[in-house]
C-alpha cells in the first residue's frame, strides 16, 4: 500500500496522469473512453472516500482535479445514440456503466428509476432492441 500511496500523491491529483484526460480535455474524450474514465475515476474516489490507502483520510493537500460528478456531467452532455444507429453500442455500454456507478456496482445502493429517469428509459429502450435482435436471430434458418 505504501507504493500506491506514494504513486497517487506523486500525481498531485492530476487526472491526466491518473485517467488520461485533464479537465480541459475531458470534453474531447470519445464516448468509449468516457466509460474507462468513469470507472477509473470512481475507483480512485472510492479509495479516497473509504480510506483504503490511508488509515483515516488522505492528506488535506491532496485533491483530484475532477471526480465522478464531472464525468457524469460530460456523459450527460453527449447525445444519446438510439439503436440501431452507428455509435449505439458505445453509448449503451457507457450508460450501463453510469447505472453501475450510481449503484456502487450494485454493492451498496439500490437503483431506482426515479434516481435518473432518462437513463433508465434509455436502457429499457436499448434492452428492448437487443431482445428483439436476439428473437429475430433465433427465427433465422440456416441453409445447408
Amino acid at each position: 500500500l505504501e507504493k500506491c500511496r506514494e504513486e497517487l500523491l506523486a500525481t498531485n491529483g492530476s487526472m491526466e496522469v491518473l485517467v488520461g484526460f485533464s479537465p480541459a480535455k475531458l470534453s474531447e474524450a470519445h464516448l468509449s473512453d468516457l466509460c474507462d474514465i468513469l470507472t477509473q475515476t470512481w475507483t480512485i474516489e472510492r479509495c479516497l472516500v473509504c480510506s483504503l490507502l490511508w488509515e483515516t483520510a488522505p492528506p488535506q493537500s491532496f485533491n483530484l482535479e475532477y471526480g465522478v460528478a464531472r464525468v457524469f456531467s460530460e456523459i450527460r452532455n453527449r447525445p444519446l445514440v438510439e439503436p440501431p444507429l452507428v455509435g449505439f453500442f458505445d453509448c449503451f455500454y457507457v450508460m450501463t456503466h453510469v447505472a453501475y456507478v450510481m449503484t456502487a456496482f450494485n454493492g451498496h445502493l439500490p437503483g431506482y428509476r426515479s434516481d435518473c429517469p432518462w437513463l433508465f428509459s434509455y436502457l429499457e429502450r436499448s434492452l428492448t432492441f437487443w431482445l428483439r435482435e436476439v428473437k429475430d436471430t433465433k427465427n433465422l434458418t440456416v441453409s445447408p
